[in-house]
């Protein structure tokens, strides 16, 4: 951060440093008694080069999947935040475009479906949060949707807790 100050176009005029009585170490853009003044290089800048326009099979292919959007594709449920309580499955129902395979990624790890179908059971359905991304991709498995991820969450009954576990009176 302090580079960025030091660099500025404001500090042309000089970037002064000197130590006080105390050895601690102080910069400004004012001279003080002791202070040396400072060579700071220029920041070191890059242009990037205009990107050129995709042409041929390969603009097609690209600008399909930005046509046909997200607003095709979605996760029904569950709902996002929301909380399941003493499941023992998650059941994802989802809708997106026909003639396309579903992926979801649940925490990272990847569940596939039938083509055209409409929901993907996960068994068992451990407590904790879970991240759902879902898509839906062409047979050259090309993402052509991308449903907006859902964060939802499972609870289950405490084993510590349970009537089982607990001590009898006596």
């Amino acid at each position: 951060m302090v580079l960025a100050v030091l660099t500025s176009p404001l500090c042309q005029a000089g970037i002064y440093k000197w130590v006080d009585k105390d050895g601690v170490t102080h910069y400004s853009d004012r001279p003080a008694p002791g202070a040396t003044e400072l060579a700071i290089p220029a920041a070191q800048t890059y242009q990037a080069p205009r990107p050129q326009p995709l042409v041929g099979p390969t603009a097609a292919r690209v600008a399909a999947p930005v046509r046909s959007a997200s607003a095709a594709c979605e996760l029904r449920s569950p709902k996002p935040d929301e909380v399941l309580q003493n499941v023992s499955s998650i059941i994802l129902s989802f809708r997106g475009p026909e003639g396309l395979s579903p992926v979801l990624m649940l925490n990272n790890k990847r569940y596939t479906a039938e083509r055209d179908s409409n929901s993907i059971k996960v068994e068992p359905a451990s407590r904790g949060s879970y991240e759902a991304k879902l898509t839906f991709v062409n047979e050259r498995n090309d993402v052509v949707c991308t449903a907006p991820a859902v964060t939802f969450h499972v609870r289950q009954p405490s084993i510590i807790n349970s009537p089982a576990r607990r001590k009898k009176p006596g």
